[in-house]
Formats: C-alpha cells, sequence, structure tokens
C-alpha cells in the first residue's frame, strides 16, 4: 500500500471514529435525559400533563331556601343560563374574543359594556371562570353553542339565582344576596374561583349565611388543546344549604304591609304564649330581587337617598321615644312600689317641676283622676307625679324587666337595635351631668332620653299581657333541602335555644291584672283614648294603649295663640303616631304594637291598624295550624 493511500485511509479511520464517540456521546445525554424525563421526574411531569388535561371546576352549591312558617316559599333560588368566559391572557386575544360574542350574539339583549367589563383587565388566574351575563333567551344559547368551536374558553352553565316571590313584603326581614366583591375576595381568595356566587348582605340572608350556603363541589374536567371539555372525571357534589322555616305568616304579614302603605313606620305582632314574630313589617319597604343581579346607579341612589329611607329596618332599628305607651310600664313600677291605686291626682292641664312649666295632651286638664281611669285617659300630670314619687332608677328597673333596652330575639337572629332605658348613671357617664327632676318626669310619660324599638314595645306588651319573661323567637327550626320549593321533612330541630314555657315575671300577677284591666278601658270604656277603636266583638275585646309622641318644641308663645294642629303643620313636624295591645283580653294570644312616623294620633292612626292586624291573625287562625296557607301567587 503506498503511504499516501495510507494516511488517508488513516484520517478517515481516525474521523469515523470521532464520529461515532460524538453520536455516543450525543445518544449518551439523550438516553440520561430521557432516563431523568421518564423515570425520575416522571411524578413532575405526570402532573404538569394533567394540569393541561384536566381542569378543576368549583361548584357552586344551591343556596338555602326560606319558608314561612306554613311552608310558603320566601326565598328560593330560579335556574338560569349564564355566559361564563375564561378571557384570553393577551390584550389582542380578549379584544377579539370580544368582538366575535358581540358579532355572534347581536342583536340579543346582551350589551356592549357587559363585554367590555369581562374582557377588560382580567386579574386572577386563567382557570377561574367569569359570569358574564344571564342568557335570557333560548336563541342567545344556541348561538353559543353552535359556535363552540370558534369560541375557545367559553361555555354555557345553568345555575341557579337567588329570588324573591314575595317581593317588598319581607324584604327587611329576609334582606338580600349580591355578588361578590372585591372586598369578600380579599377575605376569602376561594370566592374569585366561583362563578356567580352570592353572598348574603342584611336580614336573615346575612346572619343566618353559614346555615343558607352549603358546602362547595369540586368537578375534574379532562379538555382538549382548544380548552373544549371532553368529558368529566370525577365529581364531589356541592351540598346544598339548608332551609330555615320562621315564624311569621306570610298572609299576615302582606295585610300588615297593606295596612301601612302609604305610611313610613312599623307593626310587630307577637305570639303571646312563644314570643314567636308572626309579623314584623317596615313601611316603606323594597324589592330585594333588585339586588341580586345588581343595582344601576339611579335606582341605588334613588333608594338611598330618599328621605323615607326605605333600606332601614323600622321594626327593630327605628328607635322612638315611646311615649304615652310607656306609661303601663311607669304604673307597673308604682304598683310593684306599693302605690295606692285608688289615689286621686288633680289634673289641671298645666303643672311646674324644676322651674319648668308641663303640660298634659288634654289643655284644660283632665280634673282629679286615680290610676285606672289616668291611663284610661291618657293623664300627663298622673304620670309626672308617680315618676317623681318613683325616681328614675326604679322605673328603668322595671323597663328592663318588661324587655326594654336591649335586643328581644332569643336566637340573635335580626340585627337589632337595643333602646335607651335612661337612668342617674347614664347621665354622668355620657353627658357629665347630673339628673334632674325635668328628666325623670319626661321619663313618666315615655318622653325625653327614653328610646324604644317597635318589637321591644311588642315584647313589653307581650310580656304584660302573659305575665311570662317572653324573648322574641324570628325562627322556628331548620330542615334540610328538599329536592323541590315545598318544604320537606317531619317537624324541624329547634333553632338556638330549646323551647320550653317561659319563666314568670318577676312581678305580682295583682299588678299585671290591674295593668291589664286599666288597658282594657283605654278601647272598650267610653272615656277612653282608643275607645274609636275597639274591635267590636265581645270574643274578641282588644286592650292597648295609644302614644302621641311629640317632635318639635311648643313655644310658650305657641301655648297662648292655640298649638298648631297636626294637619297644619309640614309632614316632618307631625306627631308620631303608637299604639301597643293585645287581644283577647280574657286570654290573650297575641301581643301588637305599632309606630307611624308622623301620623298624628295614636288613637286615631295608628290604634286601627293594630286593631285590624290583630283581628286579621284571629280570623286567619296564624298558630292553629297550616291549612290555607297556600302558597304566594
Amino acid at each position: 500500500m503506498k503511504p499516501v493511500e495510507s494516511s488517508r485511509r488513516h484520517d478517515f479511520d481516525r474521523r469515523s471514529l470521532l464520529i461515532l464517540g460524538l453520536n455516543g456521546c450525543f445518544l449518551a445525554v439523550v438516553a440520561e435525559r430521557l432516563y431523568q424525563l421518564q423515570i425520575l421526574e416522571h411524578e413532575q411531569y405526570a402532573v404538569r400533563s394533567d394540569e393541561n388535561r384536566v381542569k378543576l371546576q368549583l361548584l357552586v352549591p344551591p343556596r338555602g331556601r326560606i319558608f314561612d312558617r306554613h311552608g310558603v316559599l320566601l326565598a328560593g333560588n330560579r335556574w338560569h343560563h349564564y355566559l361564563h368566559v375564561v378571557p384570553p391572557s393577551g390584550e389582542e386575544g380578549r379584544r377579539a374574543m370580544m368582538l366575535r360574542l358581540e358579532h355572534i350574539l347581536r342583536p340579543s339583549a346582551t350589551r356592549y359594556t357587559e363585554l367590555q367589563e369581562i374582557f377588560g383587565p382580567v386579574s386572577g388566574s386563567r382557570e377561574s371562570p367569569h359570569k358574564l351575563v344571564r342568557l335570557h333567551s333560548w336563541e342567545d344559547v344556541t348561538k353559543v353553542a353552535s359556535h363552540s368551536v370558534v369560541l375557545p374558553g367559553v361555555s354555557v352553565r345553568r345555575e341557579s339565582e337567588r329570588h324573591y316571590p314575595a317581593g317588598d313584603v319581607l324584604a327587611h326581614l329576609l334582606g338580600y344576596v349580591s355578588s361578590v366583591t372585591s372586598d369578600d375576595i380579599s377575605r376569602n381568595e376561594v370566592l374569585a374561583h366561583l362563578s356567580n356566587y352570592q353572598i348574603g348582605r342584611v336580614g336573615f340572608e346575612q346572619s343566618s349565611e353559614a346555615i343558607l350556603r352549603g358546602k362547595i363541589g369540586t368537578l375534574h374536567v379532562e379538555v382538549n388543546a382548544h380548552g373544549k371539555s371532553v368529558r368529566n372525571l370525577r365529581e364531589k357534589k356541592a351540598l346544598p344549604g339548608k332551609d330555615l322555616r320562621l315564624t311569621v305568616d306570610y298572609r299576615l304579614q302582606r295585610y300588615a304591609t297593606s295596612l301601612l302603605a302609604g305610611q313610613t313606620g312599623a307593626a310587630v305582632l307577637l305570639d303571646t304564649v312563644n314570643g314567636e314574630a308572626l309579623a314584623c313589617c317596615s313601611s316603606p319597604s323594597f324589592d330585594p330581587n333588585l339586588f341580586v343581579t345588581g343595582l344601576d346607579h339611579a335606582t341605588w341612589n334613588a333608594l338611598s337617598n330618599s328621605p323615607t329611607t326605605p333600606l332601614v329596618d323600622r321594626s327593630v332599628r327605628g328607635r322612638y321615644a315611646p311615649g304615652s305607651t310607656f306609661k303601663v310600664a311607669v304604673a307597673l313600677a308604682a304598683l310593684e312600689a306599693g302605690h295606692d291605686p285608688n289615689h286621686t291626682v288633680f289634673c289641671g292641664g298645666v303643672r311646674e317641676i324644676g322651674g319648668n312649666r308641663f303640660h298634659c295632651w288634654r289643655r284644660q286638664g283632665h280634673g282629679r283622676l286615680a290610676l285606672t281611669e289616668a291611663i284610661a285617659q291618657s293623664c300627663d300630670l298622673h304620670f309626672y307625679e308617680l315618676a317623681l314619687n318613683l325616681g328614675v332608677d326604679r322605673i328603668a328597673a322595671m323597663a328592663r324587666r318588661l324587655g326594654l333596652g336591649a335586643a328581644t330575639a332569643v336566637d340573635e337572629s335580626v340585627n337589632e337595635r337595643a333602646g335607651l332605658v335612661p337612668t342617674k348613671a347614664w347621665k354622668k357617664e355620657v353627658y357629665n351631668k347630673s339628673w334632674y327632676q325635668s328628666d325623670t318626669a319626661n321619663v313618666g310619660i315615655g318622653q325625653g332620653y327614653m328610646l324604644a324599638t317597635p318589637v321591644q314595645l311588642a315584647l313589653m306588651t307581650a310580656r304584660i299581657a302573659s305575665g311570662r319573661e317572653l324573648g322574641v323567637r324570628f325562627v322556628q327550626g331548620v330542615v334540610n333541602h328538599g329536592v323541590d320549593e315545598r318544604l320537606t321533612g317531619a317537624a324541624p330541630p329547634d333553632f338556638g335555644a330549646a323551647r320550653r314555657l317561659a319563666d314568670a315575671l318577676d312581678i305580682e300577677e295583682s299588678s299585671l291584672a290591674f295593668v291589664r284591666n286599666a288597658m282594657s278601658a283605654v278601647v272598650n270604656s267610653p272615656t277612653g283614648t282608643a275607645r274609636d277603636a275597639g274591635t267590636e266583638r265581645d270574643d274578641f275585646l282588644m286592650a292597648g294603649k295609644t302614644g302621641t309622641v311629640q317632635v318639635r318644641r311648643i313655644t310658650a308663645e305657641e301655648r297662648k295663640s292655640g298649638v298648631k294642629k297636626n294637619e297644619d303643620l309640614p309632614w316632618k313636624f307631625r306627631d308620631h303616631a303608637l299604639f301597643v295591645g293585645f287581644a283577647p283580653v280574657e286570654q290573650p294570644r297575641f301581643a301588637v304594637a305599632v309606630v307611624v312616623e308622623h301620623g298624628g294620633s295614636g288613637s286615631r292612626v295608628a290604634a286601627p291598624i293594630a286593631r285590624d292586624l290583630l283581628l286579621e291573625a284571629q280570623r286567619l287562625g296564624v298558630t292553629d295550624g297550616s291549612e290555607g296557607a297556600g302558597q304566594i301567587a
């Protein structure tokens, strides 16, 4: 072999070996990497693969329903189709998707602004579906479904939405739900991944949120490369919230609403046997359905800026001077302190106390009256005398014994405001001022610092009528969620404290009987202030106490020239009208309190409302059973 050829072959063999060596090294690296990916890191990449192939959806549980005492649905759920979108990550992609949806859904009712809201800057992960809007027609649903190929990340889901069949009749008591806000998400990040989730804001919807909301479920869905669902892999069903059964009777609540139509005020009716609230009405009201899908600015401003404040629940949060309705508590305090009810006090229409002139509502006075007639005719001077003899602290002690000055609900299910029962120590602590005789005189007729809510006045009356230390109950029980919109199951378990007969009041029965008889005289005697508001039924006589609360200062000059009549004054300067009562007189079953703001006269305005509400409760037999209760039309 020639030297040149030998050299060439040697170079070729060397290059071949080098190439083979490089290939071997490359194959070794590839093999090592494959071993690392498929063996050592298999589990890690399998998880990543599943995360791309399998999507986790959180399932919103149906919210528990709310029924009245007879099973009438007050708050339920309606099912609707919603458009859900996982917005593309880039701005261009989001805009293209928005324009595509706008074109597909035209001329449906979906608004361009709603599309902009969904496809604007997106916070949260791509896996978080965002509710776009409720699809109001089947046409919208079919349009989206038929274009699913060109709408990656878009789906139509059937979900529930809160509905209040009773409308404004029970708005304050039930409250309402609304969509999750950024503040809610800051407290609980899971809410960001729940589409169409709603939270109770006020009323029972808020106070019973833990009972009504249920438990979130999960669904693992296999998707294709375009993000479309292929099949469901595994599901943990959402557990529906539990249902509430309230003590109120929808028919009676609706009737109370009609009695207060056009008025600003409240009416509360209690069962004197167990303290159950049969009606708890605040007027004016609002439609809670407006809040479910979100209020527009004009509607919100109209509600929040209205001078009649329809969003305020006056029945449990409105604080009023009880006026002459409080005289029954002062009378009880006097009797318990040993006062002789036959003792008479002369009323000449005016009396000087602590350098101030205190007037009776009857300008010419009542003459000489004993306690029964002083209650029946609501003589102010008689109660100035009683209050001064008793002192404010003994009056306050009796007021608290009757349920004033504190929340009334034993199940703590409503957001009540406490009233105010003033004492010497209270004034010193709050105002750093001494207590004067004039302060005591004002408390003696239920004015001055004294404040109470309508539900507290109803409880005071129920305790006097029953002689028992009742509390107010708003919830009868909790039951499991049924399959339809009717109340299911047997008698529900108790809600809150165990149900039992309330203890007797720490008040002599003779004192209670005396005040009950005097309250009967208010309505059923020819001299009573509410004599024109009686039931005119011997088998269902009503007892009660009127109250007319002054909301403006009457000057000495006006008294000389003649106090202006309520009808001659602007509405906001007219007296509040109050009435508390119970029926029937012989065996009390119902207690009522009515407050009409600037109504003018307790006897002419509030007492007839209370009478009609008591008669309707007796006619319906609301405590007898559910027969005839029916459903909301």
